[in-house]
This record gives structure tokens, sequence and C-alpha cells, in this order.
């Protein structure tokens, strides 16, 4: 049953590929009666088809929180196959446009729209785009897809998946670029302006919920300098107001309303019977559950640095970030990974390191617990139930994973590479999920993945 799931998918890939480039392909020919300029408009693509076999039984795999269909446990195809079509029009010799559409196995097949933006150059080292472009918060977000154009599989699935920056897969917006060649690199400098609507998926809940992500006022400025071999990027992102919205968390919100409400309702009559100090004690109280109010909700700030070079044959890449957020459960989190190759002929083996970790969160030194006055029985039973229900989302919210990857890259052709790769993944403890999707605790916190993809330009 499994293998024909797989062949149903393949066979889907497959035909919205050639359905892709055959349309691509038929828009971009010139037609004999019209005097056209095929130089104008230019199709292109790249695809991965990309198999995976997970042995743990308690834990999916995805890439993104974005992600519907995790890979779980034995074959899948939903972690890594993707289809995507571009579009590139010169509208004249300084104006252009670029569409970018992506399908991919692990989205249920639903096209996005990744990139659709509006491209004008303002002088010699200046342009401007205005749409949609793919999230600049990491190294490489503009290649994360195109699995061709990497050394490895996927990225790293800490870094990836264990950020929240990974939900916002493009922004809305405009970008400043200004470009200029020095004597032994070329500098860039790029400043965005935007934000973004996204749907995130809890697949740990049966059946699977869905929360919706909002980031208004997204900043970002990167610096990168362009070597001959290699380069070096950092950025600085300010998301002025990150917020998530759920069912789920519209329940918390209103039981805390509600204790609140009884916390408030009770230093009233305890102030007015002369007990002050136990009134200031609930009040307190009362102010710690408010701060839990949207929990997720608040400012984030990103900071990234990456880079990669190549020396002969040896290549290496490497990134590290850094989210500094002020919501009760995000706190501080870093992600890294570090990715070294050598390529003989054909073949480039591989391997990468790669780690995420929630350093603190507010959650943690903050924690919900009863009053203990007697004649609140009824009242703690409740803060006592949110406390739980606090002290669970706080652990969910543990991002803390570590990743090894081995691997070997064959160039089939100009455009065409197969690989194959091995992945370890763990997190600190049973109770921690980590990147992963956990349905049930405690879990096998130790996952292994052999994985196998032929990648294709075109």
């Amino acid at each position: 049953m499994k293998n024909k799931t797989i062949l149903r998918v393949y066979g889907h890939l497959t035909a919205c590929l050639l359905a892709l480039f055959s349309a691509g392909q038929a828009y971009s020919q010139p037609h004999a009666e019209e005097a056209t300029e095929p130089e104008k408009s230019h199709f292109s693509g790249f695809s991965t088809l990309g198999l995976i076999y997970n042995a743990n039984p308690d834990v999916g795999i995805v890439f993104s929180g974005a992600q519907t269909r995790p890979a779980y446990q034995g074959l899948s195809a939903n972690l890594d196959s993707v289809i995507g079509l571009q579009w590139d029009y010169k509208m004249t010799p300084t104006t252009s446009i670029k569409l970018q559409g992506v399908v991919r196995a692990g989205d249920e097949f639903q096209p996005k729209v990744r990139m659709a933006y509006l491209d004008q150059s303002l002088a010699d080292s200046l342009s401007l785009r205005v749409g949609r472009m793919r999230s600049p918060l990491f190294f490489d977000a503009d290649t994360t897809e195109i699995g061709y154009a990497n050394t490895a599989i996927r990225g790293s699935i800490p870094l990836y998946a264990g950020t929240s920056a990974s939900q916002i897969i493009h922004i809305d917006g405009l970008r400043a670029q200004w470009r200029k060649p020095m004597e032994t690199f070329v500098l860039t400098v790029q400043a965005y302006g935007g934000g973004g609507q996204f749907t995130v998926y809890d697949v740990t809940k049966s059946p699977t919920t869905e929360s919706q992500i909002n980031t208004n006022g997204i900043t970002d400025v990167a610096i990168s300098m362009a070597f001959d071999s290699g380069l070096l990027r950092y950025s600085h992102a300010r998301l002025a107001n990150y917020s998530a919205g759920s069912d789920q968390l519209d329940g918390l919100n209103q039981g805390l309303a509600k204790i609140r409400l009884g916390l408030n309702q009770s230093a009233q009559a305890l102030a007015a019977a002369g007990q002050g100090a136990a009134a200031q004690t609930l009040r307190d109280k009362a102010t710690l559950l408010d701060a839990y109010t949207n929990p997720f909700n608040g400012t984030q700030t990103y900071d990234t640095l990456g880079f990669s070079t190549t020396i002969a044959n040896f290549g290496i890449t490497g990134e590290w970030a850094w989210l500094n957020s002020d919501a009760a459960m995000l706190g501080k989190r870093e992600a890294y990974q570090i990715t070294g190759s050598y390529r003989v002929g054909n073949l480039t083996p591989f391997m990468s390191y790669s780690g995420a970790r929630r350093v603190r969160n507010w959650a943690e030194s903050n924690p919900v617990t009863p009053t203990g006055i007697p004649s609140l029985a009824a009242l703690d039973a409740g803060i006592e139930s949110i406390g739980r229900g606090l002290g669970l989302l706080s652990t969910l919210s543990n991002i803390t994973t570590q990743g090894l990857s081995l691997g070997v890259r064959w160039d089939l052709s100009s455009n065409m590479a197969a690989k194959l790769q091995y992945d370890m993944l763990s997190t600190p403890d049973p109770l921690t999920p980590g990147a992963f999707k956990v349905r049930s605790f405690p879990f096998d916190n130790s996952v292994q993945l052999l994985s196998a993809s032929v990648d294709v330009i075109f």
C-alpha cells in the first residue's frame, strides 16, 4: 500500500512538472504570425523527486512549520519532493517582472506563489523591487527549494524547522539594493520592508489544527561580500508585530481572562477586609497571568551570519542565526549549521553538523502556581490547570535539536544531480520535541533518516 502511495505521489509530481514545463514552453514560443522578441521572455524551472525513509515510529519530520504532511515512519515523498516554474520578462532595459510558483508534495500539492515582483533599475548600482519576494532571513533563502543548487538534499532541519523564521517563507513589500564592485569583492547592500500572512499546521493534534501567522512591519538589512572563491552575508531583521492565532490560543486566552477576573475580585474583597498584603499577592498573580495572553505574540529580531567558500575541490558553508523575542513562549533561540564537502570527479561526498537550542524563555522562570489561600480552593484548581497547560506549552516550544548528516552528490549532467543522504537527529530527552512533530509523550527522541533524490533544473 505504501509503495502504491509513493508511486501516486511521483506520478502526481511528474504530471505537474510536465504540465508546467509544457505550458512554459508553449507560452514562450514565438507565433509565426507575431513579431516577438523571445529573449525578453524566459521560462525556467527546478524539481526534486525525493524519497525518505524514517525509522522512528513516534516522530514526523518537516522542513518548515508551514508543511502540512510530515514524513512519518516508513517511505515518504513528502519532505523533499518539489516542482517550481519561473517566468522572467524584461519589459524594458531597466524594468523586468519575475514570477515563481512552487508545488510541494508535503503541502498537499497546492500551488504556492513564492515570487511575484517588479524590478526597476534606478541607476548603475541601485535597483528597487516591489511585490512578493522570498524571505531574506536565511543565508540561502533564494535557493532553499532548488535542490540542484545545494550540495545536500535539503538544508539543516534544526536550523530551518527549529526556528519561527521558517514560517516566513516570503514577504510582500519592497526591496532596495545597492551593488558596488570593489577591488577584491562585490559589495551588496539590501534593505527590505513588508510583511506576510501564513498558515502553520500542528500535526501533533488529531485532527490537524491550524494557526494563522501574521508578520507586520518586517524590516531587514542584509550586507554581502562576494569574492572569487565565496560569499559572506550578514542580515539583521526586525519583526515589529509577530502574531499567532488559533482556536486553541483563543481558548487559552479565555481561560486566563476568567482566572484573572477571579483573582482581581478576590483581591478587592481582601483589601476591603484589611488584608492588603494578601490582596497585592493576588494582583501580582493576575498580572503574571496577563503576560501569558497570546504567548507567541510580540516583537522579534533576527541576526544571521552565513558564508560559503570553495578552495580547490574543498567546499564549506555555514550559518549562524539568533532569534530574540519578547513573547513569553519564544524568548531567545540560537541555531547553526556547517557543511563540508570534497569533489572527486562527478562525486561530492559531504558532511554536515547542525543544531538549535532555546537559550531561555520568559515562561521558564515565571511558572504559574496556585495562591494557596484556603478560601480560594476553587480558583486555585483553575490556576493549577492553567499552570500545567502553560508548562506543557513551554515544553512543546523548546526547539533544542542536534543533527549530523552524511551523504554524496553525483552530478549526472550539467542540469541534473542524484544524491544519497543519511541523517541522525536527536533532542535532549523524550519530553522535548525540538524540530520534530510528536503526537504523544514520552517518545523516541533519536531519529535516523535515509534519503535519496534526483534534482533537475531546466
